[in-house]
Formats: structure tokens, C-alpha cells, sequence
């Protein structure tokens, strides 16, 4: 936020967005904008509407991302952070590995702030009737067949692929 609030004082007074292409301009004037600031001012939804989605990253950056398009956005991308307990693993991802964390006690860790937030953004997006106007896509990257199998000597299981 406070980027944000710094960034239109930094344009003004900053002789190279004259050299800056149109959209160059377009962008920086849009993140300079007080409604793309006050969209990302949380503190501005209810404290309902942010325990709907919960307070966690993942909430707040799905209740962000609604706000962003409420605001304007055409495209809003999100990674799903996550910091797992230091005795289930080391990912803030959904990478899961046996190297890197216990996949099953990661899921237990990870999916009630998933399942929450998720809901909280789809049922958001119905009730002000933007689901009429967003896709809303949650993917991996995985682009093989997984498969649970010990990946290594820990025991732990793991999704992996098949092995050639």
C-alpha cells in the first residue's frame, strides 16, 4: 500500500515516464490510480465479508483479486502461497514432494483455508453478479499422470509421475 500511495508522487516528479510508450503510460497511471489503490485496501470490506474468505494469504488474496476486478482488472492472476507448519514440510506451494513436505498432512493443513476461500470468492462473484464477466481458473502445472508413490528414503508419500 504504501508503494502504491508513493508511486503517483514518483510519476509526477520523474522525468522518464515522457519517454515511456503509451502503454507504458497506461500501466503506470493505472497502478497510480486511487481506484486501484482502494482496491487493494482491505479494511474497506466488512469484517464479515473478510472472515468469509478468511484470514489467511490465500483470503486475502482472493478477496484482492475480486476487488481488483470490481475496480476494473481484465486479467488477475494469483499464486496459492501457502506456509505450511514446520514439522509437516518446507513448500509454500502445492509442489508437494516427499523431499518437501508430507503430502497428506499438507493437504489437511492447506485445503480448509482452500475450501474457504474459494467458495467465499464464487459465491462473491454470484452474489454482485460478476460471474457473468470472470473465469475463474485454479490449475497446476502438473502435466503427467500423478501418482502416489515413497519418492525417497523418508517414507513420506508423494505425487509424482510415472517412471519411464
Amino acid at each position: 500500500m504504501r508503494s502504491l500511495d508513493q508511486l503517483p508522487r514518483a510519476v509526477e516528479s520523474s522525468s522518464s515516464v515522457a519517454a515511456m510508450d503509451v502503454f507504458h503510460r497506461q500501466a503506470m497511471e493505472m497502478l497510480s490510480s486511487s481506484r486501484t489503490r482502494d482496491a487493494f485496501d482491505l479494511t474497506k470490506e466488512s469484517d464479515q465479508t473478510r472472515g468469509r474468505y478468511g484470514d489467511t494469504h490465500w483470503g486475502r488474496s482472493l478477496l484482492t483479486c475480486r476487488r481488483l476486478v470490481e475496480a476494473g482488472v481484465r486479467f488477475v492472476q494469483c499464486q496459492a502461497g501457502f506456509r505450511l507448519k514446520p514439522e509437516t514440510g518446507r513448500t509454500s506451494n502445492w509442489d508437494d514432494h516427499s523431499v518437501n513436505s508430507h503430502i497428506f498432512q499438507a493437504y489437511e493443513e492447506k485445503l480448509p483455508s482452500f475450501d474457504q476461500s474459494v467458495s467465499a470468492l464464487i459465491e462473491d462473484l454470484y452474489s454482485r453478479g460478476l460471474d457473468k464477466n470472470v473465469l475463474f481458473i485454479f490449475c497446476g502445472e502438473f502435466g503427467r499422470t500423478p501418482m502416489i508413490r515413497n519418492q525417497d528414503p523418508s517414507g513420506r508419500a508423494a505425487i509424482i509421475g510415472p517412471r519411464p
